[in-house]
């Protein structure tokens, strides 16, 4: 009897440091974008997928020479309508063919990457906003499998291929989407310019989006109702509102010109209260706004504001 409850302790104590590595104990997914870019339907999304063990004990687990075989990806767009699969998946999933692998052995706080292409996974064709998860099985012998962060990608539509701006639009997009140690004047000023111009890129660049969408008592008390994944998706739907004027109208109204008045900030908050005129057929239409700053990432952010004031002008 002791001999047998000998073996059954090794065995245990032999299989516990596999047993212990689980999703819920140390081992991360993620995925992101290889390189930030404009996406269009014919733009190809490369995505870096990582296997993070932050476990205490070594991870062992078996990469197929086709990823494939270990990973799935779940993409849905704003509507939750899930897209559908891509021909090579089912075709290479349904096929009868030996899985070639390697084993792979993480030891903590080590990472493993490897890259895929979206398009061999889900059939995206249309521009929109899209929410990409992934599962990653780390066995073929079991259905345990790991699950990603969730990946937000905005798809816009294609321009022409013969367009001479096609390239100068590119560019200066993707210079614009990186953000600068501003001071909260220029903040302000950065925005309303872009109004001015209809740039709807640089126009969001400075705008905290979500807290402008929660200084709505009703959508802040259904935000922290939500799950993650429910939250990203009311900021983009609100996001989108705001781009076709649905929402926040004020903050909207293209300014014929503006003036900055005074500027007053501490080191995590700033207030910018602006002079703005409005030309209309008949009239022109002055506003005082105060613009409300709070820098979470260390850039100046636009997430409230007020108009204090309004008088029409012959």
């Amino acid at each position: 009897m002791k001999r047998r409850l000998f073996i059954y302790l090794f065995t245990f104590m032999s299989l516990s440091p596999l047993l212990a590595v689980t999703p819920a104990q140390g081992v991360d997914l993620r995925i992101e974008e290889t390189e930030k870019q404009i996406y269009t339907p014919n733009t190809p999304v490369e995505l870096q997928v990582s296997v993070r063990n932050e476990s205490p004990e070594p991870f062992l687990f078996e990469l197929a020479e086709n990823k494939l075989f270990n990973l799935s990806l779940h993409v849905t767009n704003l509507y939750n309508e899930t897209l559908p699969t891509s021909e090579k998946y089912i075709r290479e999933k349904s096929s009868n063919q030996q899985v070639y692998y390697r084993e792979i052995r993480l030891l903590p706080g080590e990472k493993f990457s490897f890259f895929v292409e979206a398009s061999e996974y889900v059939q995206m064709d249309s521009p929109g906003i899209y929410f990409f998860k992934a599962e990653f099985s780390p066995h073929f012998e079991n259905n345990a499998s790991l699950e990603s962060n969730t990946l937000t990608l905005h798809v816009q539509p294609s321009l022409e291929p013969d367009s001479e701006y096609r390239s100068d639009i590119l560019d200066t997009t993707r210079q614009v989407l990186q953000k600068h140690q501003l001071p909260p004047d220029q903040v302000v000023k950065y925005m309303l310019t872009a109004r001015q111009n209809n740039e709807w890129e640089k126009f969001f660049l400075y705008l905290d989006v979500e807290q402008l969408m929660l200084q709505n008592p009703l959508k802040k008390a259904t935000y922290r109702r939500s799950s993650e994944r429910e939250r990203i998706r009311m900021v983009e739907e609100y996001h989108e509102m705001l781009k076709n004027e649905m929402v926040d109208t004020d903050i909207l109204i293209k300014p014929t010109d503006y003036s900055v008045l005074k500027t007053e900030y501490t080191p995590e908050e700033a207030t910018v209260l602006v002079d703005q005129e409005f030309k209309y057929p008949d009239f022109t239409e002055k506003r005082r706004y105060v613009y409300y700053l709070h820098r979470p990432e260390g850039y100046w952010v636009i997430y409230n504001y007020q108009v204090l004031g309004q008088g029409n002008q012959e």
